[in-house]
């Protein structure tokens, strides 16, 4: 999807623009009652959503970006400032900027842990992809070939003043990760769309209440209405 914009019409309007095997560009319209957008938008997020055409002031603040490597090898306790291997613990976490790495920590076999002290499995969080010159000070030895990397933008940056987003976007326009500028988890991704959810069913509830009112008008008039 190269891009995509919500704009505001009787109903609501999703454009969408797709490239597809037959022609370079397409549009797609589609109507909706309802929109509930249930992804991450942020100023450096991928694909974000134009909000142009509504009074939003657009989406707020950055999220912060988070590469996750996994790979099997022996950590260089001296680097950590240990001086001997049976010291390394468990999980390091650096909680002060400037480091490689935010955390390292070591990873169990699924069916429980292994007595095979030659088995080490870590997981590395960095604010950017380790290079090999990274890893050669961070461990003794390493297999590079069975290394899996995951880059992605994982949670909004937090910062003093604390930024506040809106569930609400525009009429019949929601947007549930907004909790996240709160706190940034599963749990609370949870409360984001019970709240979206309840938002959402008393807007729907108040329209058709609304459009009722307004066709027993027409009737007992006698005029026609057509906005329904």
């Amino acid at each position: 999807m190269s891009s995509t914009n919500y704009y505001s019409l009787r109903k609501l309007v999703l454009m969408q623009t797709k490239q597809n095997e037959f022609s370079k560009f397409t549009n797609f319209l589609q109507t909706y009652d309802m929109i509930i957008i249930c992804a991450p938008q942020a100023n450096n997020t991928k694909n974000n959503i134009d909000l142009s055409d509504f009074e939003s002031q657009g989406w707020i603040g950055n999220y912060e970006r988070i590469v996750s490597t996994i790979l099997s090898g022996k950590l260089n306790h001296s680097y950590f400032g240990y001086g001997q291997d049976e010291d390394v613990p468990e999980e390091i976490l650096f909680t002060e900027s400037g480091h490689l790495i935010n955390s390292v920590s070591r990873l169990s076999p699924v069916e429980g842990k292994t007595n095979d002290s030659r088995v080490q499995v870590w997981k590395l969080f960095s604010p950017k992809p380790l290079s090999r010159s990274d890893l050669d000070l961070l461990f003794v030895e390493y297999d590079y070939e069975s290394m899996q990397v995951n880059d992605w933008h994982a949670y909004p940056h937090y910062k003093d003043p604390r930024l506040n987003d809106s569930f609400f976007i525009h009429d019949n326009v929601f947007y549930l990760n907004a909790i996240e500028w709160a706190a940034s988890a599963m749990e609370m991704s949870a409360i984001g769309a019970k709240n979206v959810a309840l938002l959402a069913y008393n807007s729907f509830t108040k329209a058709s209440v609304l459009k009722r009112s307004r066709l027993n008008q027409s009737v007992v008039s006698g005029t026609p209405n057509y906005e329904l």
